[in-house]
């Protein structure tokens, strides 16, 4: 049925965040057997024929598993970039770069949900301004095997056998952690009812509450372990380097 919930649900989540010391942020998300590294450098400085008067400069890079450069690659590049521009506040930045690195490591489906959750991940560890945290879930629809029932089967964060030849339809939804709209989504398929649409993205706001979770939880174990951090919130002088 459509509104069954019987598939409303995510592989176990993993994250690390801060584990590359070359770049400003960094996170790895692991969702299943999906894993998805991405390093953030910037702000940094542009070359002049990139440069924007009113705005940094973004640059996105995506490279699979694989090795090889595939269209696919371009494809996710355009899904990420449309992301960021949708959360970083770009302006604030004027005259410069901020550079997105993207490796997916494994590849087990859901793998742009899985790549936009760390997206926001690492760019809360370096720091840049954002309009709001964001979170991505994904469903696809398959065919129903019920003679007196057309509706089609609904299958949340698939893996890649689930997203196999006989999916009809692909979703990718991201929400803000404010008002958990939509700020991105992106549909491919054949033909979608309104109806259905609506309910797919009711449904995926009920996951992506879960991930906002996570999220929380994990900085907040992140910042414990973090020195600097408990010497700020413990107002110690060694924070403002007025300490030995």
């Amino acid at each position: 049925m459509l509104g069954d919930d019987t598939h409303l649900k995510l592989r176990p989540i993993e994250s690390e965040v801060s584990l590359l010391g070359n770049c400003d942020g960094s996170a790895r998300v692991r969702q299943g057997s999906t894993s998805v590294l991405v390093g953030i450098w910037g702000p940094v400085e542009v070359r002049q024929s990139r440069e924007l008067p009113d705005k940094a400069t973004l640059e996105v890079s995506v490279k699979y598993c694989t090795g090889q450069g595939t269209p696919r690659d371009t494809y996710s590049e355009d899904v990420v970039a449309s992301v960021c521009r949708e959360v970083i506040l770009l302006s604030e930045h004027p005259r410069t770069s901020i550079q997105v690195n993207v490796q997916v490591e494994s590849d087990d489906g859901s793998v742009l949900a899985v790549t936009a959750n760390a997206l926001c991940l690492a760019l809360m560890d370096a720091g840049l301004p954002l309009r709001s945290q964001f979170a991505a879930v994904c469903c696809v629809t398959n065919p129903t095997t019920n003679d007196t029932d057309t509706t089609p089967t609904v299958t949340w964060d698939p893996t890649c056998e689930e997203e196999g030849d006989d999916t009809t339809a692909r979703y990718l939804f991201v929400y803000d952690s404010d008002s958990r709209n939509v700020i991105f989504s992106n549909y491919t398929g054949g033909q979608c009812e309104v109806r259905e649409y609506l309910l797919y993205l009711q449904k995926g706001r009920q996951l992506a509450n879960q991930i906002f979770s996570y999220f929380r939880e994990s900085f907040e174990k992140f910042l414990r372990k973090d020195v600097k951090f408990q010497l700020l919130l413990s107002g110690s002088d060694k924070v403002k380097g007025n300490g030995p």
